[in-house]
């Protein structure tokens, strides 16, 4: 039974990572003026955008899809880092996934209204699970002697910094206008690609070592 739910929490982890890039693309085109480069994915989901809707319901989906992964990753390797893992994974999922899709980021002219703001709370709480994510399995990979996914945390931690300190940018009045605000979608949809593309390494590194029966 232990077995089985690990395989169907790799499916689901599979399934959440590829399935929302595909999702949201095919969803943007339904948004007239949407921009995959220039506009938040979080506009999707906005109650005035025509897909708001569909958007908000798979990003529920996505969030359960992912909590679910991170309970199989906690079952797979039962020590102290790996079930700290797998409570950062499922907060990313509830957080980013659920609460976005719970509660839109939507806005009265140019101010966020009560919702938006708590759209912005549970959506960085959920981001904060996922940027701490790399560093907790660190060690946890070193300890099991994987050099190659100790230094790609390196690389996702950095690479997660990098594209959220410049979507945190492009987020800033002072910087309207500017190259780095011109294109606010596309460094958060690198910083996505960044941490869907760890949770995939890592979930099937989970399959490959659940527990023989």
């Amino acid at each position: 039974m232990k077995n089985k739910f690990i395989v169907v929490a790799f499916a689901a982890s599979i399934t959440a990572c590829l399935g929302d890039f595909l999702v949201m693309f095919i969803l943007g085109k339904y948004y007239p003026g949407y921009s995959q480069l220039r506009d938040s994915m979080s506009g999707l989901g906005a109650s005035v955008s025509p897909v708001s809707f569909e958007m908000s319901a798979w990003w529920v989906v996505v969030g359960i899809l992912l909590t679910i992964f991170g309970i199989g990753f906690g079952l797979t390797f039962s020590n102290k880092r790996a079930r700290i893992a797998s409570w950062l994974i499922a907060i990313y999922g509830l957080g980013e996934g659920v609460g976005s899709g719970l509660f839109p980021a939507d806005y009265v002219g140019d101010k966020l209204t009560f919702i938006g703001y708590v759209h912005d709370a549970i959506g960085g709480i959920g981001i904060a699970g996922i940027f701490f994510l790399p560093l907790v399995l660190l060690n946890f990979f070193k300890g099991n002697n994987n050099f190659k996914l100790y230094k790609l945390s390196i690389i996702v931690f950095a690479l997660g910094f990098t594209f959220l300190l410049l979507f945190g940018i492009a987020r800033l009045d002072y910087f309207t206008g500017s190259f780095i605000a011109s294109y606010k979608g596309l460094w958060q949809r690198l910083l996505m690609l960044n941490y869907y593309s760890y949770i995939i390494v890592i979930a099937f590194y989970m399959l490959k070592h659940k527990p023989k029966v």
